[in-house]
């Protein structure tokens, strides 16, 4: 698929319901196939007698066994990066609940930087990479920008993170 083509299906799925989306997809196949019968049937009339008939019905089921068969695995396929996604952002949500919620244990300046430290990387994901991701972009710049809050408070308080602290050191 061409880059062009890319940006005008983000476009159409970006400014037009999946029903209305649908309903011309699928309006539209049916006025081409009704119109298409329609001419051929005028232009050759000994096909609206009947002579081919038997095979044509063969040839239909097959191929429909073939759609069926194939719509089966992309739907599968979707499904799957669907779940993967929200597991995802859910794991993401998460962590940076948890992260919020243990600030608590630090002194105010270190809570409120660590505060401002989230709430910048949350801002960014919502109002920077999301907007790209839906248009198509990928967004490599918002989340390094303010990603690791927790790593840039600790640098800010001179603290060594815990994984390497001595046993005998404290915080």
């Amino acid at each position: 698929m061409s880059l062009d083509s890319a940006h005008m299906l983000l476009w159409l799925l970006n400014h037009f319901s999946t029903f209305t989306l649908a309903v011309v997809t699928v309006g539209g196949t049916v006025v081409l196939a009704v119109a298409g019968s329609v001419l051929l049937r005028r232009r050759y009339p000994s096909l609206a007698k009947g002579e081919h008939n038997d095979m044509v019905g063969v040839t239909l089921g097959m191929f429909g066994a073939i759609y069926g068969i194939i719509l089966a695995f992309v739907i599968v396929t979707l499904w799957t990066q669907l779940e993967s996604t929200e597991t995802i952002v859910a794991t993401e949500a998460t962590d940076v609940s948890l992260v919020a919620r243990d600030a608590a244990a630090f002194p105010p300046p270190v809570r409120t930087r660590l505060d401002a430290a989230l709430g910048g990387y949350v801002h960014a994901v919502v109002e920077q990479q999301w907007p790209r991701m839906r248009a198509g972009k990928p967004s490599y710049e918002a989340p390094p920008a303010s990603s690791s809050p927790c790593t840039t408070c600790c640098r800010r308080t001179n603290r060594k993170p815990l994984a390497k602290r001595s046993s005998t050191s404290r915080p």
